[in-house]
């Protein structure tokens, strides 16, 4: 029988989270979601980033890609400061892995080089990347913490090449 691999990628800003899913989703012909970008396009409340319930906004995408995905999720966008839903948000994403067999992965890496990707891939300044990598340190890493059913340092990694990410697909691993 076909392994079925479904899982949500979460961490920081510039930790590699879209390449990781893209090469993912190539090598294992599955579909690829980046969630910032599909909520952003949304118009279904479902998806706002005040109210967001993750099963109804993805509810239509999940059911047809049973086989497989990869999805992206950018750290602070399900976990933010003063937000009081945080509990409900991880229970959300709980019971994505309990009904949907998603398995979560957060991605992340040394603050000076996040730094450094940070700035070459959303053209942004430095001054820009301290509110998100706070946020990420003192609120991402604290939920995505507890949900995670692996933490993956990508600081070593060259992202580049596929093989690399065996660890991802291999349950065993």
């Amino acid at each position: 029988m076909e392994q079925q691999v479904r899982l949500i990628l979460a961490g920081p800003c510039g930790v590699g989270k879209s390449t990781v899913a893209r090469l993912l989703s190539e090598r294992l012909d599955i579909p690829h979601l980046d969630f910032d970008q599909y909520r952003s396009t949304s118009s279904d409340r479902a998806c706002s980033i005040n109210y967001l319930d993750l099963s109804r906004c993805l509810e239509s995408f999940l059911d047809l890609h049973e086989r497989g995905l990869v999805i992206d999720i950018g750290g602070d966008t399900v976990f933010r400061f003063a937000r009081r839903d945080n509990a409900s948000r991880l229970a959300q994403l709980e019971m994505l892995k309990r009904e949907r067999r998603f398995e979560v992965v957060v991605l992340d890496a040394r603050r000076r080089l996040l730094r450094s990707r940070f700035l070459d891939c959303k053209s942004r300044t430095a001054a820009e990347f301290l509110g998100p990598w706070l946020e990420w340190r003192i609120v991402g890493r604290r939920w995505w913490g507890k949900c995670a059913d692996r933490w993956v340092d990508t600081s070593p990694a060259s992202i580049g090449e596929a093989q690399q990410m065996e660890w991802l697909i291999d349950k065993e691993a």
